[in-house]
C-alpha cells in the first residue's frame, strides 16, 4: 500500500465511534443505574478522552502527509507533522497509564488475598513510573525542545528508535502480566474448568489488546528498518491507537453486556436458562455454582462496600 492516510482515517473513525459507545454505556450505567460513580470510571474516562485526542491529531497529521512516503511529503510541511505527531504520543501514553490503574483499582475489589494486595501495589508502582517516565522523555526528547519538530536546530535528542524498542517491549510485558492478574487471583478458587473459563472470558479479551501491542513493537522495528518516517510512523500510531481504544472497550465489556441484556431482555433470560440447565447437571460440590458466576455483577467499579457476594466471596 503507498498511501496509509484513508487507512488511519477510517480505523480512527471507527475506534472513536466504538469508543464512544463504550464509555458512554459505561458512564449511563454507572450515573443511572448502580448510581455510582468510583475512581475505575474517573480513569476510563480519562483514558477515553485522551484517545480521542490522540485519534483526531491522527486523523489531522494526515493533512500534512501522515501515512504517505517521504518522498511525498513535502518539506515545508515536515516540522507541523512533527509537531503534530509529538502532541498525539502524549495523550497516548496518559490513556494507557490511566486504563491500567483502572484495572488495578478494579482488581482491589475482587480479591483482598494479602499477596494480592502486594501484587497490585507493584502494579500500580511500576504503570505510574513507566507512565510518567514515557511522558517525560517524550517532552523532552530534544534539547533544545524544540528541536523535535525543527530538525535544523542546534542541539541533541535522544536515540528515538531505541527508546521506542524499549518503551514498547516493557509496555508488552506489562499488559500481559495485567490481564494475567485475573487469571492468578482465581487459580485457587475450586472452580470447575468451565465455570474458570467463564469467569476469566471477559479479562481474555485483553489478549486483543495484547496482540496490537506486539504489532506496535513489530512497527518500531520495520520503522527501524526503513527511514521512511511519513510511512513507517503512521504503521505505528495506528497500532498504538488501536491499542488504547481496544483497552477501553475491554474495560466497559461488562457495562456494554449489561445494557445489551436491558435493552434486549430475552437474552437475558436465554442465559438464564441455559446456566439453569448448567447448574442442575453439574454434580454438588463447594465449588461456586455457575448461576452465582453469572449472577455476580463484575462490572469495573459496582463493587460496593462492604459486599461479600464478590467472585470468589460468596458466603
Amino acid at each position: 500500500m503507498d498511501d496509509l492516510r484513508s487507512t488511519v482515517i477510517c480505523l480512527n473513525i471507527v475506534a472513536i465511534f466504538l469508543t464512544i459507545l463504550a464509555t458512554c454505556s459505561r458512564v449511563g450505567r454507572r450515573v443511572f443505574i448502580v448510581h455510582s460513580f468510583s475512581w475505575h470510571d474517573v480513569f476510563i474516562t480519562a483514558a477515553a478522552v485522551n484517545a480521542l485526542t490522540t485519534s483526531m491529531l491522527q486523523m489531522y497529521g494526515t493533512g500534512y502527509g501522515l501515512g504517505q512516503h517521504m518522498k511525498y511529503v513535502e518539506p515545508e510541511t515536515l516540522p507541523k507533522l512533527l509537531k503534530i505527531i509529538y502532541s498525539a504520543t502524549m495523550p497516548y501514553y496518559i490513556c494507557n497509564w490511566a486504563v491500567k490503574h483502572a484495572l488495578l483499582l478494579f482488581y482491589a475489589e475482587i480479591s483482598f488475598e494479602p499477596s494480592h494486595r502486594i501484587l497490585m501495589y507493584i502494579m500500580h508502582f511500576v504503570a505510574f513510573g513507566f507512565g510518567l517516565s514515557s511522558i517525560l522523555v517524550t517532552v523532552f526528547q530534544c534539547t533544545p525542545v524544540n528541536k523535535a519538530w525543527y530538525l535544523t536546530l542546534d542541539g541533541t535528542c535522544i536515540d528515538f528508535i531505541l527508546f521506542s524498542y524499549w518503551n514498547s517491549s516493557i509496555m508488552l510485558v506489562t499488559d500481559l502480566v495485567l490481564y494475567l492478574m485475573p487469571v492468578i487471583f482465581t487459580w485457587n478458587l475450586q472452580l470447575r474448568r468451565a465455570q474458570r473459563l467463564g469467569l476469566n472470558a471477559m479479562f481474555g479479551m485483553g489478549i486483543l489488546v495484547l496482540g496490537a501491542s506486539a504489532m506496535r513493537l513489530h512497527t518500531v522495528h520495520m520503522f527501524a528498518q526503513d527511514a521512511d518516517f511519513s510511512y513507517r510512523f503512521a504503521n505505528a500510531m495506528i497500532w498504538a491507537m488501536v491499542e488504547n481504544h481496544l483497552a477501553i472497550i475491554v474495560a466497559c465489556a461488562p457495562s456494554i453486556k449489561s445494557i445489551v441484556m436491558l435493552v434486549f431482555p430475552k437474552i437475558a433470560s436465554s442465559l438464564r436458562r441455559t446456566m439453569t440447565r448448567l447448574t442442575t447437571t453439574s454434580k454438588g460440590t463447594n465449588s461456586v455454582s455457575v448461576r452465582e458466576m453469572v449472577n455476580v455483577d463484575i462490572e469495573l467499579g459496582d463493587g460496593d462496600k462492604g459486599r461479600t457476594d464478590t467472585v470468589g466471596l460468596i458466603k
